[in-house]
């Protein structure tokens, strides 16, 4: 396997790992949570969007597999799928 093959592997290996990190966390702290939960904030620091719980805390993990499957089957070349792999991995 060359180099870019295992790091695709590699990337593939830790959003799986993120995905499942992100389910389990939501799932532990969600009884703790406010509902509503503050999605967004303005310039001062202050709450300026809200979200019921499960919509706040669970569709990360869904983008994550979503966008991993995205750029798996997009048809783009090795080097651009790893180039979109980290960026949504910082992100998340």
């Amino acid at each position: 396997m060359n180099g870019l093959g295992a790091l695709l592997t590699r990337q593939r290996t830790v959003a799986a790992g993120v995905a499942v990190a992100l389910g389990l966390l939501g799932t532990a702290l969600h009884p703790s949570l406010p509902d509503p939960m503050a999605i967004h904030w303005n310039a001062d620091g202050e709450g300026d969007g809200t979200a019921c719980k499960p919509f706040a805390v669970f569709p990360m993990s869904a983008i994550v597999v979503g966008m991993s499957l995205l750029f798996e089957f997009s048809g783009a070349d090795t080097h651009d799928r790893i180039v979109g792999s980290v960026a949504m991995l910082l992100l998340s």
